[in-house]
């Protein structure tokens, strides 16, 4: 379910929060899936993860925004992957 579609500025931003420790160290893969799945999407060419981790269950926040961070290649679509992760 995408947490708010702009059909106009072709963007999607999808909000995560992290809630144990156990989220925390397997949010790429949630992050993974949801890339693979909006390469699909009629409507997204930016896509914007806005992580939220109040307790810093991620064990490295960096590593995570760089891996998020980047433009990737499906054929003729490129998807602009951001991040933002807010303690």
């Amino acid at each position: 379910i995408k947490d708010f579609v702009s059909q106009a500025s072709r963007l999607v931003i999808e909000a995560k929060y992290v809630r144990s420790a156990d989220h925390g160290k397997s949010i790429v893969k949630e992050v993974n899936d949801d890339i693979e799945t909006y390469r699909y999407h009629q409507y997204c060419d930016d896509l914007v993860f806005f992580i939220y981790d109040p307790d810093a269950f991620i064990p490295d926040a960096g590593a995570l925004d760089r891996h998020i961070t980047a433009s990737r290649s499906y054929g003729d679509k490129v998807l602009r992957c951001h991040c933002v992760i807010k303690p």
